[in-house]
């Protein structure tokens, strides 16, 4: 009877920390964090009209897929945005406050359907890598499909270029 007991107890201690370190393990895989590259912090408030601006001249059905994207750099604490439909290309500069230079497109109208949804005070991290664009605000995850930024279309501007800026 008292080995029968051990054995139970054994078995009882090996069932707790095999509990505890599988608990353990998912506890940790819930905190870590991916290394990001984030492109681009921004705010709701602040971006939304340059978005809804480029978003305007896109089309939602295009002959290229390319063309139903918005360009998006940033350059040092300069973004830019951009929309074309070959025909008229608007392109937006505006200042950030921090963020990783890079580029890359995203499907234009999903991106502003995104950014109005979410609350006038949200805060919103934009990484872009490969094929894919991420978006995260608050406890709000989101996936976009991205094309190379050097397959966007580029209007060439010549000598009819016509410029406004707007402060």
């Amino acid at each position: 009877c008292f080995a029968s007991c051990v054995l139970l107890f054994a078995l009882f201690l090996i069932v707790v920390f095999f509990f505890f370190f599988i608990i353990l393990f998912f506890f940790f895989l819930m905190i870590r964090r991916p290394p990001r590259s984030t492109l681009l912090p921004y705010t709701r408030s602040s971006d939304l009209g340059p978005l809804s601006i480029v978003t305007s001249v896109v089309e939602r059905r295009q002959t290229l897929p390319i063309l139903a994207n918005v360009f998006i750099r940033l350059e040092g604490k300069r973004l830019t945005l951009v929309g074309t439909d070959l025909e008229v290309e608007i392109s937006i500069e505006t200042d950030v406050l921090s963020g990783e230079d890079g580029e890359c497109t995203v499907t234009a109208r999903k991106l502003l359907d995104i950014c109005r949804a979410l609350p006038e005070t949200a805060s919103i991290d934009f990484s872009g890598a490969g094929d894919k664009a991420k978006m995260r605000s608050g406890k709000s995850r989101f996936t976009l499909q991205a094309l190379p930024a050097k397959d966007f279309p580029r209007l060439e501007a010549g000598t009819w270029e016509e410029r406004t800026t707007i402060t």
